[in-house]
């Protein structure tokens, strides 16, 4: 709540305007993923916003490519049709990562550079079913 008092009324507004999950085209846009087996209406915020390995080590059949962050890993994890997984761990000294959809381009700054690298999502990223 301390924290809170301290951020500007418009982008306390900007944060509770946000939704949980965002559909758009072929992609579904979720922080951290969805819970395998459940259907959209009935996934739990708490899924959508902390699930790790449940999602990444499970298929699902949403019929959407989820594209999420939350699990950093050193590259664009591309898991098609299923995942892809934009947090290459910028916190942790690893990459900002942005995806251009549904064009399929990556672009990347790392810590300290000052060119930002664009590549093609298909095939220079890590892959994960």
């Amino acid at each position: 709540r301390d924290i809170a008092a301290g951020f500007p009324a418009d982008h306390l507004a900007f944060f509770s305007s946000l939704q949980l999950m965002l559909h758009w085209g072929d992609f579904l846009l979720v922080h951290a993923g969805i819970r395998p087996g459940v259907a959209l209406a009935a996934q739990h915020s708490e899924d959508l916003l902390w699930i790790r390995e449940e999602f990444l080590e499970h298929p699902h059949d949403l019929g959407q490519t989820v594209v999420f962050g939350h699990t950093p890993h050193r590259r664009v994890v591309v898991g098609l049709p299923y995942r892809i997984g934009i947090d290459t761990g910028c916190v942790y000294g690893g990459a900002l990562s942005c995806v251009v959809l549904p064009e399929g381009h990556v672009y990347q700054v790392r810590l300290g550079d000052t060119v930002v690298r664009e590549s093609p999502l298909n095939t220079t990223h890590g892959r994960r079913p």
